[in-house]
């Protein structure tokens, strides 16, 4: 299974400094019997660029793990 980076995204604390979160997803090689393989996307992590997880809220909401501040999509 590996491990991509697949996006990152800009957001504002509530003290409105920037945040950069980046976006990693697992991918796994299927190799059916017959047929070519494939990749098939797994789960996501988010971890801050700092350093540390985050939680996803919602499209635009995201919660760091440690300390419980509150990102926002820039």
């Amino acid at each position: 299974m590996a491990l991509k980076h697949i996006e990152t995204i800009e957001c504002l604390t509530e003290e409105g400094t920037i945040e950069i979160v980046d976006v990693f997803q697992n991918f796994k090689t299927h190799r059916p019997l017959s047929g070519p393989s494939s990749e098939v996307a797994g789960r996501k992590e988010m971890h801050l660029r700092s350093g540390g997880p985050v939680n996803f809220i919602d499209e635009n909401t995201f919660k760091v793990v440690l300390t419980g501040q509150t990102l926002r999509r820039a």
